[in-house]
């Protein structure tokens, strides 16, 4: 598959998913839109930094203990796959899609 089909596919997959729980939970799909595209998106990325802390962890215990060169500690980077962009797309879509349906309530 291509990356513009993963990406189009994991926004069809979230919004589908969310429209569901909307409809079983009888809330609005715009919220449920909203907050779970950035729980899915902020779980994901703070399970690879917690992975990236463990590891960074690990070494400096390693070498603080044994004394032995672990090697390089580099920065923590974040990956972006298709898969992760269209869970950001769909995160920030959400977003806009609030401010556009509760912008009478900010404008009043």
């Amino acid at each position: 598959m291509r990356d513009s089909q993963k990406v189009l596919l994991t926004i069809g997959i979230e919004a589908l998913l969310f429209l569901i729980i909307s409809f079983i939970f009888k809330w609005k799909f715009l919220d449920t839109a909203f907050f779970g595209g950035i729980t899915i998106f902020g779980g994901i990325w703070l399970i690879s930094f917690y992975v990236h802390q463990e590891n960074v962890v690990d070494r400096a215990m390693q070498r603080g203990m044994t004394g032995q060169d672990v090697g390089e500690i580099k920065p923590y980077k974040y990956n972006m796959t298709p898969v992760n962009l269209g869970l950001l797309i769909f995160a920030l879509a959400g977003f806009c899609f609030i401010l556009i349906g509760y912008a009478p309530y900010f404008l009043d």
